[in-house]
């Protein structure tokens, strides 16, 4: 028998109501593939065409990658244990990052494409069917940068495993607009408590005021 999810108050959660999560995780996979050419997903509204190959602070391109997807136990404990799936590259550049290789390097990792991603399918239903996981979390990075490949997977989940998205809150309306409804939780990652410490140690400006309004 699984193990129970208990209620989880933290950043937000999903509503599905009679609906799909997989249908409409497709739906908004594909709006946010034409989001591409002009990215707004984070704060930095850069509006770069990442579908031609530009590039903006984040460095990411038009498909996601993934460096790392294992079971983990050291997130909230009403979560725990989940089977994490990490996304490469985040919007800030934290200097205590403790992923910073990965987390700074948008192209670090692999796009699960083919058998690969059939593999990673298939250890994710395996660990929720046996037990061994009670949720499955999509994080960085910062998974905000990679929504349309986030989605993707999420589309393509069992639809009555709970999925968690993990997020420094650094995003936009137009990021929330595509992950409303989808995720059953939203945990926010703060990171600092003040525009000055976020100026200096992540070159980042306006960022409570940013994540404030997306709490």
């Amino acid at each position: 028998m699984r193990p129970g999810l208990s209620p989880v108050r933290l950043l937000g959660v999903g509503n599905l109501g009679n609906g799909s999560r997989g249908a409409l995780a497709s739906q908004r996979a594909a709006i946010a593939r034409e989001q591409l050419r002009h990215c707004h997903w984070c704060a930095h509204r850069c509006g770069v065409d990442r579908l031609a190959g530009q590039r903006g602070p984040c460095h990411a391109g038009p498909v996601g990658r993934i460096f790392s997807a294992q079971i983990e136990v050291g997130d909230e404990s009403d979560l725990c244990p989940v089977f994490a799936v990490a996304f490469s590259g985040c919007d800030l550049r934290c200097d205590f990052c403790n992923t910073g290789r990965e987390s700074w390097d948008a192209s670090a990792g692999s796009v699960p494409e083919g058998i690969e991603r059939e593999a990673l399918l298939s250890r994710i239903g395996r660990a929720w069917e046996s037990g061994a996981v009670r949720s499955l979390m999509i994080l960085g990075g910062e998974p905000t940068i990679h929504l349309s490949s986030a989605l993707e997977l999420v589309a393509a989940l069992p639809d009555g495993l709970p999925v968690v998205w993990k997020t420094n809150a650094h995003g936009t309306s137009v990021s929330n607009a595509l992950l409303d409804g989808v995720f059953d939780s939203w945990v926010a990652d703060l990171k600092f408590g003040n525009d000055d410490c976020a100026r200096r140690i992540a070159r980042v400006e306006g960022y409570c005021s940013t994540v404030q309004g997306n709490l």
